[in-house]
């Protein structure tokens, strides 16, 4: 489903510490080095029950170590989604779907927070026909509830507008 485009919002940017680019293979080259503060390395979404078009996407992500959107991305660890942040000058639109490359979502909310763990609006799901805020979706830590700096050296691969790790 694409997303609407509503609620702008300002959007930060991550650490950046440029280094000199250099080429690992002719479809991966290496880009920037990012520096995150991640509240949470595993994440639990909860809330939809088995009746609900949308309920295999909750369960257990954890951090990708690839990022979309200047964000980190979280890999649901026994399924196809992904937990990530859709963003542009004016909003932030955190989001759970099968490509961070596409907007084709089946949950999202539209939050200004730079970590997912700092949420506070109502996630909205999509019912096949539009989208429903759902109270009942929440996101919780994993273990890790201190906050832990992580500092990764991104590539981009191909022509696409995800970088991921070596």
């Amino acid at each position: 489903t694409q997303l609407d485009n509503a609620d702008p919002t300002h959007t930060p940017s991550p650490t950046s510490s440029p280094h000199s680019s250099h080429t690992v293979h002719p479809s991966i080259t290496v880009s920037e080095t990012l520096n995150f503060d991640v509240k949470c390395a595993r994440i639990l979404m909860k809330g939809l029950t088995t009746d609900d078009l949308n309920f295999v996407m909750m369960g257990e992500y954890k951090l990708a170590g690839v990022v979309a959107n200047n964000r980190p991305v979280w890999q649901q660890l026994r399924g196809p989604h992904f937990l990530f942040s859709l963003t542009s000058a004016h909003q932030v639109t955190w989001v759970v779907g099968t490509d961070v490359e596409e907007d084709n979502v089946g949950l999202v909310v539209w939050d200004n927070a730079r970590d997912p763990m700092d949420i506070r609006t109502t996630w909205k799901v999509w019912n096949s026909r539009e989208w429903i805020p759902d109270h009942r979706l929440k996101l919780f830590c994993l273990g890790e509830s201190q906050f832990h700096h992580t500092t990764h050296t991104y590539v981009r691969i191909g022509s696409g507008s995800i970088d991921s790790t070596l």
